[in-house]
């Protein structure tokens, strides 16, 4: 599709927000006007596809490759300068991030300004609804790997068409088992890996983790908690955080380098307390928290540890920790 089409069946509101004195960040929303009309991701990643404003430029810049391309007058607001970064049109550059759909706005505006598009998971009507749209309650990832239920993936498939264009060589499974509204049905994807380990309790997670885990070469570390994933900050593949003693025995058994804090002080209505695990996400070297981590006791502690892996920490908002299931990166 062209891109003097696309003002043919999108609507765009724009949100501008500036990041320096002088210069602004922009986000695009896109909304489509007929059902399956938008067919590509690469349209979507117009919602964040890093467009440098200029404030003053009077023309629009299109990489070399796309010169034949136009962009629409009404995309450029005041004269302001789009600055399409090639890989928009399949370079690569741009990476997306799966949450909780219920993420706050501040949180969501966090990531995008990292370059993440940020792809938000609608509820499963299957399970209590404090985790109902948790992305480690409904996906499990090993590698490449994505699982998730067949009901799941039905009801949302729009989100794993989206994995496949952010990531061509994912690989989609789709189980017959259906989530309950109680344990342990609610917690049967929530599982991690470290090396070429699984950590899950083997009485809670779904079978067809433990075929396709051994398959793929990995062995099982059985827990007794059966929400490993959402107990965990994985930083590496050697280090780790948990609040969970059993947790942090099972992961110095196998030499991952574990700090053990408190537990609670993670919001996670209506439960008591959420899990460190399910209240930030990792990235290469870059560590994001849902929340303000300074507001937790041991904030010092795992800021401490988190920095001398020479990773960054990074707070998404300044609203009370919040376990909203975690973040995907891909």
């Amino acid at each position: 599709m062209e891109f003097w089409e696309v003002e043919k069946w999108l609507s765009a509101a724009f949100a501008v927000r500036a990041l320096h004195s002088d210069t602004t960040f922009l986000t695009l929303t896109v909304r489509q006007t007929e059902p399956g009309s938008l067919t590509s991701v690469r349209l979507k990643r117009l919602l964040t596809v890093l467009t440098l404003l200029l404030r003053f430029a009077p023309v629009a810049f299109v990489p070399e490759r796309s010169s034949a391309h136009k962009v629409p007058k009404k995309l450029c607001q005041r004269d302001r300068v789009f600055c399409f970064i090639e890989s928009f049109f399949g370079g690569g550059f741009m990476k997306a991030v799966i949450c909780d759909g219920r993420i706050s706005p501040a949180m969501e505006r966090g990531l995008q300004k990292y370059g993440y598009y940020v792809i938000k998971l609608p509820a499963a009507k299957t399970l209590p609804e404090g985790i109902s749209s948790h992305p480690d309650s409904l996906i499990f990832r090993l590698g490449d790997i994505f699982l998730t239920t067949c009901e799941y993936g039905e009801d949302a498939s729009y989100i794993f068409s989206d994995v496949r264009e952010f990531s061509e060589s994912s690989r989609l499974y789709f189980i017959d088992e259906s989530f309950e509204k109680s344990y342990p049905k609610d917690a049967m994807l929530n599982a991690l890996s470290f090396g070429k380990t699984l950590i899950a309790n083997k009485k809670t997670v779904a079978p067809k983790i433990l075929e396709i885990s051994e398959k793929e070469g990995y062995t099982l570390k059985n827990v007794n908690q059966g929400y490993p994933n959402c107990s965990i900050l994985k930083l590496d593949e050697e280090n780790a955080i948990t609040a969970d003693a059993g947790i942090y025995k099972a992961l110095c058994e196998i030499g991952v380098r574990t700090l053990l804090i408190s537990q609670g002080h993670i919001s996670l209505p209506p439960y008591d307390y959420g899990f460190i695990g399910g209240a930030s996400g990792v990235d290469g070297d870059k560590v994001f928290f849902l929340g303000d981590l300074s507001r937790h006791p041991d904030a010092e502690k795992i800021e401490s540890f988190i920095k001398e892996l020479g990773m960054r920490v990074i707070c998404l908002s300044d609203e009370p920790l919040a376990d909203l299931g975690g973040l995907i990166f891909i």
